[in-house]
């Protein structure tokens, strides 16, 4: 159980990794030549993605206390950035909104096993 906490957190990291880079921009304009304007939502049955992998978040039933920073019913992640260092304010903030993005749309899907994810900055 403890390495399987181990490996979701990391994949969290780095869904992080790769929101932020996303965030950055994909120097893409407005599509004035047409596109999809679809709002219909998914299929009842269709699983939430991470990339081309199942999501690693949904409900469950969770129990116990299996590692540090997990309890009966949260998940604990510490995040950061540079935001704070004087040479240049404001650097890297991206990064932690990617990590707060995530943790939204985590929480979203029910959480890590069932598990409300929080995040301290």
């Amino acid at each position: 159980m403890r390495r399987r906490v181990h490996r979701l957190i990391a994949v969290v990291g780095i869904g992080a990794l790769l929101a932020g880079a996303a965030a950055c921009g994909s120097g893409r304009g407005d599509d004035a030549g047409g596109g999809s304007d679809s709002t219909t939502a998914p299929a009842a049955d269709q699983v939430e993605q991470f990339g081309d992998l199942p999501s690693p978040c949904g409900p469950g039933q969770p129990s116990g206390t299996p590692d540090r920073a997990v309890d009966a019913t949260s998940v604990t992640i510490g995040y950061g950035d540079d935001a704070g260092f004087q040479g240049n304010p404001g650097s890297n903030h991206q990064m932690s909104d990617a990590v707060r993005a995530l943790i939204d749309w985590c929480n979203a899907q029910g959480g890590i096993n069932g598990r409300e994810v929080k995040g301290i900055y």
